[in-house]
């Protein structure tokens, strides 16, 4: 690929990893929605993105109903930071800090993204949806679907 081809593809592929990060939003808030009912998780919880000035971790989950150490047996510092972004994308602000029930959480912030998905002409396929392990594994060589080279 030349250089000058890339540059001009530049706006479209930027628009392309917008909607990427948005489809993965989608999956990740479906993948804990579902992990979070069969777990029967409920109550209210506050997830807010860290400042530089706090204890060094990206973002940090409070439960506000529930023990501490439920949602520690749950959900990693990794999960909780990849939550903290994909509620980032769903609210259209860089820095998140917001209290939810974890039982309505898919109906609170999933109608956001689906609606900017739809909008670009993308089918939500359920199938492609389901939690998976991919869903976390920001290291796999190839996407969900696709066959590793």
């Amino acid at each position: 690929m030349k250089l000058s081809s890339l540059i001009a593809q530049r706006q479209y592929l930027q628009a392309q990893a917008q909607l990427s990060q948005v489809a993965y939003a989608f999956a990740l808030l479906r993948a804990l929605q579902e992990r979070i009912d069969q777990a029967r998780l409920h109550g209210r919880v506050r997830l807010r993105h860290c400042t530089p000035e706090d204890d060094g971790t990206t973002a940090e989950i409070a439960p506000l109903d529930l023990a501490p150490s439920v949602l520690e047996e749950f959900f990693t510092d990794y999960e909780i930071a990849e939550w903290a972004d994909a509620l980032s994308l769903a609210l259209s602000t860089p820095n998140i800090d917001v209290i939810f029930s974890l039982d309505s959480m898919a109906r609170r912030f999933l109608p956001a993204l689906s609606q900017r998905l739809t909008e670009a002409g993308v089918l939500i396929d359920d199938a492609q949806t389901r939690p998976a392990e991919e869903v976390w594994d920001d290291t796999a060589s190839a996407p969900p679907g696709a066959e590793a080279e």
